[in-house]
């Protein structure tokens, strides 16, 4: 698949992204040989939600904060983006990314190659005291992001740590909107290094509220995510969980 070009890069390069891809491209092999197990009433499963489609967009926090969990949000974000394109390949995917202002974004484009590596190339600066700009990165989610028409839309809120009380507000706001405009919003939160003025778990928990998502707390894997994505793909939510328990069966299985 080809991805599209991000308007700007998120971040700036990162060396040795090699055990990512090999990870990634383990990821793509295991599908290819999923495919050639899996039952006919699972592919007529994952045909309905390929024929809606879903658009992905990671909003991540690349402030100085995540320093030390950047390198597990990538990988677990990674991860997550390749399942989707592997299972459901009716998936695009996007990510802005947010310090003290909008710092990048990429399109929404078919797969998650373009994801996958941008995220490889994210490091955290900026953002010296806390992360002011959660809520322009929901703005720019909202009205700025090329959704396309008619398919399941999803916004994956990923930080550890909640903005000043204006932001919060603001982020609300902009949550609202999106909800209106019929995009999820869910949110990944990662252990916070230190305390801000809002506590964090209940921003992202009332982020979630307002946006019809799930609160996921450390995200243990690429599937803890993924698994947050597939309701969104199905019309029907025990659709959904029938199809996640046969994936995991057979992914295990393949292993």
């Amino acid at each position: 698949r080809r991805g599209a070009s991000p308007t700007s890069e998120p971040g700036t390069g990162v060396s040795g992204p090699g055990d990512n891809v090999s990870r990634r491209q383990a990821t793509v092999e295991r599908g290819a040989r999923f495919r050639s197990t899996i039952g006919e009433a699972l592919y007529d499963a994952i045909g309905e939600a390929d024929s809606r489609g879903l658009d992905v967009v990671l909003a991540l926090d690349s402030t100085s904060s995540m320093g030390s969990n950047l390198s597990n949000a990538r990988q677990v974000l990674g991860e997550a983006m390749a399942l989707a394109a592997t299972y459901l390949p009716n998936v695009h995917t996007g990510m802005v990314t947010y310090a003290d202002k909008v710092t990048g974004s990429l399109q929404p484009s078919p797969g998650a190659a373009a994801v996958t590596g941008a995220l490889a190339r994210v490091e955290a600066k900026g953002g010296g005291d806390v992360p002011e700009a959660v809520d322009r990165a929901l703005s720019f989610c909202v009205k700025s992001m090329k959704w396309r028409r008619k398919t399941a839309r999803v916004v994956v809120v990923c930080g550890d740590a909640a903005p000043k009380l204006a932001g919060c507000q603001r982020a609300y706001e902009h949550v609202l909107s999106a909800r209106r405009k019929g995009i999820r919003v869910h949110a990944a939160q990662w252990s916070a290094t230190r305390a801000g003025v809002v506590d964090a778990s209940s921003f992202f928990t009332n982020i979630v509220k307002i946006g019809g998502g799930t609160h996921l707390r450390h995200p243990p894997s690429g599937w803890a995510l993924f698994d947050l994505l597939l309701p969104s793909a199905f019309r029907d939510p025990e659709q959904a969980k029938r199809v996640s328990i046969v994936i995991k069966d057979v992914a295990a299985r393949l292993n």
